[in-house]
């Protein structure tokens, strides 16, 4: 196991208490950072939320060790222009990423530093293992890079030994191997190799990338042999390769737990979009349509997917742990976003945001630890080309070039509802409000429709 494998046992930094301290931190005083970023996987396929097919034990309790977010949003409902806004902090809309073909034209602004920048600047030996898909060269961002994914790969090597090569059969079950190492449980390991060769004098900051639960589909047997309860094969499949993305993150808390680090790292964990759409003869995850045999997370679920600007696409799994500073098991309620992630990471570590570099979200420290009774973001915009949308308080407002709809979210977190007719003015101001917004971004930057 890769636990045995790795396992070390190495003194724990100290870290003064209370926000005051941040900034005086030395460096050997800095807290690491974990940055854990899977792939789509939806807001009620986790345990905390509500997911009753398939356990997530490990990602539950890293959420009662931290704050959970309920109001948790990506930037976009995909992946490329999702993982831009998270690391660079601004809404990547604004160099033109809105699609994942956006990535071959699209730049971060040359003098905007991403977030791992930031941090190397700040003292810290920083990483990339697995999934990157940003608009900077990887190799220039990181000191190390480990296993770097684009958008997807297979979870199994073929014959050469390569994982980024033509497609493997979707639905592959399969045993893993030394030589035949399952691509999730790859990373973790690299992940770990990084961490364990780190020294008490540096801190870290490690961006993991896992691909799951994106597809090809392709599960390791031994998670799709505990699952035989589900009986649709595409979601047995999806359901394995999120067991196994949770049990890779237990080794990873107990790896930190066994060196002692655990108290002095912090942790973020998001999903970087909604689950992947399907149509009758491929079974969504957290489908919509009830004419489905899984409708997942019931009650909880959200409508649309990846790719949708409705809650479905854009409201993700996200926790922030970090025991010396915020409150474990807390569940936060009010709306953030992944623009927040850069801002939060900063303050915690007493890192300064360089110049040049502007962001959009914002500090969630003081809110997080109950010190004003304000919410972080008034509104939140989203686009993707002909699609629209924001949010203001418990409104939520979705257009498309040929309609505009207006929904409660506290009452109707499912969007079942246009109550645009009843409400009037609250569409009218939301509809401004996104419109202003919205004249500040450039067209897609591969001008292409979709």
């Amino acid at each position: 196991m890769i636990m045995t494998k790795y396992s070390a046992i190495v003194a724990a930094f100290t870290l003064p208490l209370g926000v005051n301290a941040l900034a005086a931190q030395t460096q050997q005083e800095k807290p690491n950072v974990l940055f854990i970023a899977v792939d789509d996987l939806g807001w009620s396929d986790v345990g905390y939320n509500g997911s009753t097919l398939v356990a997530t034990p490990n990602i539950d309790r890293l959420a009662s060790m931290g704050v959970s977010f309920t109001d948790g949003y990506v930037t976009a409902p995909i992946s490329g222009p999702s993982r831009n806004g998270m690391v660079s902090g601004m809404y990547s809309q604004k160099y033109g990423m809105q699609i994942n073909a956006d990535l071959k034209f699209a730049q971060v602004p040359a003098q905007h530093k991403t977030l791992p920048e930031t941090m190397r600047e700040a003292g810290y030996r920083t990483a990339l293992v697995g999934k990157w898909h940003v608009c900077r060269d990887a190799n220039v961002v990181f000191d190390e890079v480990y296993d770097r994914i684009d958008i997807s790969s297979n979870y199994f090597p073929d014959s050469t030994g390569v994982y980024d090569g033509p497609r493997l059969p979707i639905l592959a079950v399969k045993e893993s191997t030394y030589e035949n190492e399952y691509m999730t449980d790859k990373l973790t390991s690299h992940a770990i190799q990084f961490m364990n060769k780190q020294s008490n004098a540096t801190p870290f900051f490690l961006y993991l990338g896992y691909n799951a639960v994106h597809n090809p589909w392709q599960a390791e047997k031994k998670y799709y042999d505990r699952l035989s309860h589900i009986k649709d094969e595409y979601m047995r499949v999806q359901a394995s390769l999120i067991a196994c993305a949770d049990e890779n993150i237990g080794i990873l808390l107990n790896y930190l737990e066994n060196r002692k680090l655990i108290d002095n790292t912090i942790i973020v964990f998001v999903s970087d979009n909604g689950p992947a759409k399907g149509g009758p003869e491929l079974k969504t995850w957290e489908g919509y349509d009830p004419s489905f045999e899984y409708v997942f997370g019931q009650m909880k679920t959200l409508r649309g997917h990846k790719v949708d600007l409705y809650e479905g696409g854009i409201r993700t799994p996200m926790i922030i742990a970090y025991k010396p500073l915020l409150r474990e098991g807390k569940v936060f309620r009010d709306m953030i976003s992944t623009l927040d992630f850069y801002p939060t990471i900063c303050e915690m570590t007493g890192s300064e945001i360089p110049e040049g570099t502007t962001l959009d979200g914002v500090s969630l420290v003081r809110y997080l630890r109950e010190e004003t009774k304000q919410q972080p973001h008034d509104m939140l915009f989203w686009c993707r080309n002909n699609f629209g949308a924001a949010r203001m308080g418990v409104w939520k407002l979705y257009k498309e070039s040929d309609k505009t709809e207006l929904y409660n979210l506290r009452e109707d977190i499912g969007e079942t509802k246009d109550v645009s007719a009843e409400y009037p003015h609250i569409k009218e101001k939301m509809m401004k409000a996104w419109n202003e917004w919205h004249s500040t971004i450039p067209v897609s930057a591969s001008k292409i429709k979709k």
